[in-house]
């Protein structure tokens, strides 16, 4: 697909939320969300107990939490197939988006299986979108309801409800939002959305009310659709290919700027600047104004502001200290392995979420393997 004529034609935006209900009467914790802002025990991981140091280095001892060879997910015939992204509810699960399907991980056993709606006999599909995307948002809105909120095609907010009595509701607001390529969100302590499109190289953001306005990014030139690298304030930033984010407890977020090489700040006022990352792609630690990344796409924070990166062209899992260090915490060979620090193998790990206590969970697209990190 041509990416410069995706992006001269920009695509109309369609957000469905995918409501399941934990059951028919009963509360969970409202204003949950993906990395960092729920977690499974609905803990806030920028300000919850049994925080990880905020000068330490950490080692990652790496395990497989679903998945398997080919793909195979246990106990069942079905089968990862291109893993894009990672979320928490807060009852102990993780949500996973492959390709066009939604699937649920018990974190105690490793169970997967496919969401499911109204059908019983099958998997929840979201529909093809006429541009692409690659991410997805877990969002405990209300007392009882879990909603998953995915980008599709037109221009409607939607919403597709099932309660533990198998109700069934849709709910449709209109949502004018024009992207090419929808591949990060998250939202903040004052429920604004923020989703990177990583084709017309912005960040917009989306208020309370659904209004939807570009962020930053963009460049000065007219075109809306700039990329390159600067750090400035607003349209003045420029990135290349900016895909996951992470927000922290003040509402600064964090950018996997891909084909920057690089990890970009965003403030709450819209400024711009560089966290770690040169622009020569490379494997390397070390300062963060001389350690290098390669097409990183996941990125996540945690209690302390220690920020982990799924190196994706690297295979690897960094660490961005608050000392100034970056350091890997697991992976560099591409390939399959359980292990500890580098003796564990990814093959493109491109997304990436933090429990809150100390324990990252990380997609391994290529191997189709969802990979648990437990940090010592």
């Amino acid at each position: 697909m041509n990416k410069n004529l995706i992006k001269n034609t920009l695509i109309p935006l369609f957000i469905s939320g995918i409501v399941i209900s934990s059951g028919c009467t009963g509360n969970t914790p409202a204003n949950q969300g993906n990395n960092p802002s729920s977690t499974p025990s609905g803990s806030n991981p920028a300000t919850g107990s049994n925080s990880t140091a905020t000068a330490k280095s950490f080692q990652g001892v790496v395990t497989t939490l679903a998945g398997g060879s080919g793909g195979a997910i246990k106990n069942s015939d079905l089968t990862f197939k291109g893993l894009l992204d990672i979320a928490f509810d807060n009852k102990g699960n993780i949500y996973s988006l492959d390709k066009y399907v939604l699937f649920i991980t018990e974190l105690a056993t490793g169970n997967t299986k496919p969401v499911k709606l109204s059908d019983k006999s099958k998997q929840y599909e979201i529909p093809r979108a006429a541009f692409g995307y690659s991410t997805f948002f877990v969002d405990f809105s209300t007392a009882s309801n879990l909603n998953i909120l995915v980008p599709v095609e037109k221009k409607f907010l939607k919403h597709i409800m099932k309660s533990a009595c198998d109700e069934i509701v849709n709910t449709s607001d209109g949502n004018n939002i024009e992207v090419s390529f929808l591949s990060g969100m998250v939202r903040d302590s004052k429920n604004n959305f923020f989703l990177a499109d990583q084709w017309s190289e912005k960040i917009f953001k989306m208020d309370s009310n659904g209004v939807m306005t570009p962020f930053v990014g963009g460049g000065e030139s007219g075109t809306g659709t700039e990329k390159g690298y600067a750090d400035g304030k607003g349209k003045s930033a420029l990135f290349n290919s900016p895909t996951k984010l992470a927000i922290d407890k003040n509402d600064n977020i964090y950018v996997a700027d891909s084909e920057n090489h690089r990890i970009r700040k965003i403030t709450p006022d819209g400024t711009v600047t560089t966290v770690a990352g040169i622009a020569r792609f490379g494997n390397a630690d070390g300062k963060t104004s001389e350690a290098q990344f390669h097409s990183p796409q996941g990125v996540a924070v945690d209690n302390k502001g220690n920020i982990f990166v799924a190196d994706t062209g690297n295979n690897t899992i960094r660490q961005i200290s608050q000392d100034g260090s970056v350091t890997t915490v697991a992976g560099g060979a591409l390939g399959f392995a359980d292990g500890t620090g580098t003796g564990a193998q990814f093959y493109s790990p491109n997304s990436i979420i933090f429990d809150g206590n100390s324990t990252l969970y990380v997609t391994d697209s290529q191997n189709n393997r969802i990979r648990k990190i437990e940090l010592k």
